[in-house]
């Protein structure tokens, strides 16, 4: 389990008020049970185990916290190879991650990360200050453009920045249609794919992106069909996660590559 932070606004939360207090004593609990990307194992018995080892909590006690949680919807269940999980709403909003580890459990799937993205709309919508819409918070994404829900950017915007974002999208989909779709385009996400544009001249031109996903599909382990450790579903990869700074110069220099298709240094050919 990892130490995470409980902000003071937590306690004033009108949204959180109208659970029990050993669901509000939950929900901070799997903060710490969760990986650092917000998924957790979701079976009330672990669950139990893991967080109340001293109390006599019932599982369903436990399993009617689980369901006001999931009512006032800052968690949301999904389901993997029979396995429960829960994806905590917001959770890279709340919790600072200097340097996150691997993914722990299985990412959730499209309807969940949609749910997370219309969530985030309505939160930033609304007038009350809940969990999910603090103040501190507003000041953070007014300060901090990378914010994940960032203001969607828009066809107009796109069409004036000199990185072909739609036609680079199109051809990640075209080339990889196994990965996750890109279903939202943000600030977020736009500022690293224009990063990566505007660093080499080489990356340029739409040849050389198409090359480049050609060699991720190349790498089992990026194409998710490497087993998991310690029972974990396999790596999840999508465009967001190969064009942030720390993964993009480990996808090209062939950090993922099969040893077959790996050069004479360990890497993959230059692009």
């Amino acid at each position: 389990m990892r130490s995470r932070i409980i902000k003071p606004e937590f306690w004033s939360d009108e949204k959180l008020a109208s659970v029990s207090r050993v669901s509000r004593l939950l929900f901070i609990g799997m903060w710490t049970t969760s990986d650092d990307h917000g998924a957790t194992k979701g079976h009330p018995a672990w669950l139990r185990a893991q967080l109340f080892p001293y109390d006599d909590i019932t599982l369903q006690e436990i399993e009617q916290c689980l369901a006001e949680l999931e009512k006032v919807k800052v968690i949301i269940p999904y389901d993997y190879s029979g396995e429960k999980f829960y994806f905590i709403v917001h959770f890279a909003r709340h919790q600072k991650v200097d340097k996150p580890s691997k993914t722990r459990n299985p990412a959730p799937p499209a309807e969940v990360r949609d749910t997370r993205e219309t969530l985030a709309t309505d939160s930033r919508e609304s007038s009350d200050e809940t969990e999910t819409e603090t103040e501190t918070e507003t000041e953070t994404e007014t300060e901090v453009s990378s914010s994940p829900d960032s203001e969607t950017i828009s066809g107009d915007q796109l069409k004036t920045d000199s990185c072909p974002h739609q036609q680079i999208i199109s051809l990640y989909h075209e080339i990889l249609p196994e990965m996750r779709r890109i279903q939202v385009w943000n600030k977020h996400r736009s500022a690293y794919l224009r990063q990566r544009w505007n660093e080499d001249k080489q990356r340029q031109t739409l040849d050389w992106w198409k090359d480049f996903f050609l060699r991720v599909r190349e790498s089992d382990f990026l194409m998710g069909k490497c087993p998991g450790k310690n029972s974990n579903g396999p790596f999840n990869c999508d465009l967001e996660w190969m064009i942030r700074p720390n993964n993009f110069p480990n996808v090209l220099e062939g950090k993922y590559a099969n040893k077959s298709t790996r050069s004479s240094n360990g890497g993959y050919k230059q692009l």
